[in-house]
């Protein structure tokens, strides 16, 4: 987060609104197909400042054809941020999105939050390609832009399936930052902020929530912390 600070500023991560699921954020219906990724992306493209159209969006599909008969009763996928990134010589970014995302918006919303991450710091110049720890930074950069509770919301989700006389339960991860770490993160966000208890905090899936309320009471009763306190 210091980093963060020094490359955009404390008054950018202070100024900016938290956005939440919420039609004051997303005034215009969600439609899961291209006009509906392009609407979400212009969206957040606003809130994060970078120009849409400096972007090529592009939809791709990795995704395999599985019959539910061949299908353990545990499965297990990590899809990283499930978006590419890449630049182009003139000047412009080409943005991929899964496909499988538009009927996600939760997920969706995540992953062009992470990409329009990657434009801000790999095609700003403000981040070397090969630093280790830049998906890290990546994820984080969501979080001090205000859109950390998709990235966080999204980075964990288990699920139950049932076909026939087969049954069984799924677990599958996305982005780079794990939920605990998020819960943590969001912690330092709002702490800078000023935000002890922010209202969107019962919109926290429950293992970036527990976290969050543990790492605030720490805060708040020892203020034991490098970053500083809004």
């Amino acid at each position: 987060m210091l980093r963060l600070i020094k490359l955009f500023g404390f008054e950018t991560l202070r100024s900016r609104p938290t956005i939440l699921p919420d039609p004051r954020f997303f005034p215009e219906r969600y439609t899961p197909d291209e006009q509906g990724l392009d609407r979400t992306v212009k969206t957040l493209c606003r809130h994060m400042d970078v120009p849409f159209d400096s972007l090529d969006i592009y939809l791709y599909s990795e995704s395999e054809g599985i019959h539910l008969d061949r299908l353990a009763a545990w499965q297990s996928s990590h899809s990283g941020a499930a978006g590419k990134y890449s630049p182009r010589e003139n000047g412009r970014f080409f943005i991929g999105i899964e496909s499988k995302l538009l009927v996600q918006p939760t997920k969706l919303v995540a992953t062009i939050a992470h990409e329009l991450c990657h434009v801000l710091l790999l095609g700003g110049g403000r981040l070397d390609p090969g630093d280790d720890d830049q998906e890290y930074l990546t994820d984080l950069l969501t979080v001090f832009l205000g859109t950390g509770l998709f990235t966080a919301n999204a980075a964990f989700e288990f699920t139950q399936w049932q076909g026939g006389s087969k049954h069984g339960w799924s677990a599958s991860r996305q982005g780079y930052m794990s939920q605990p770490m998020f819960g943590y993160a969001l912690d330092g966000y709002c702490w800078m902020r000023g935000e002890k208890k922010p209202p969107w905090e019962r919109l926290m899936t429950a293992n970036v929530r527990e976290p969050f309320r543990r790492s605030m009471k720490y805060l708040v009763k020892t203020g034991k912390t490098e970053l500083p306190a809004g």
